[in-house]
């Protein structure tokens, strides 16, 4: 994911940025935690319209792609580890049930986390 589009710096006033990448830093801190667009947005200094709106100019997705996104490469990474059973790895990902993981991680991933672990263990 490219930090900036071209059209950035000319479109998002450079303390908006700022607002913006502390945002993102936030989530990226903790990606177990439930995050609130409306307080997210109060924390770094704007509202929950603002952040949407910016947040997909800078980065080019919405917030909540954003953070799936990052919760599916987490999930991925941490799946290859065998000290962590599923539910681990899923409440570290920011999902309170296995059903709701593992769902997500299928419909991101193309197969179940218990797959994807297999998989990984048979390229070892």
């Amino acid at each position: 994911m490219k930090l900036e589009r071209a059209f950035v710096s000319e479109t998002v006033p450079f303390s908006r940025r700022e607002s913006i990448l502390k945002a993102r830093a936030i989530m990226l801190e903790d990606l177990s935690k439930h995050f609130v667009l409306r307080v997210l947005a109060r924390k770094v200094g704007t509202n929950e319209f603002t952040l949407k709106k910016l947040f997909k100019i800078m980065f080019g997705i919405s917030v909540y792609t954003f953070l799936r996104t990052e919760r599916m490469k987490k999930a991925e990474q941490l799946l290859k580890n065998d000290a962590m059973d599923q539910i681990s790895v899923a409440r570290a990902c920011g999902f309170h049930s296995a059903a709701g993981f593992v769902t997500a991680f299928k419909k991101y991933h193309g197969i179940t986390p218990g797959q994807h672990r297999q998989a990984v263990k048979k390229n070892l």
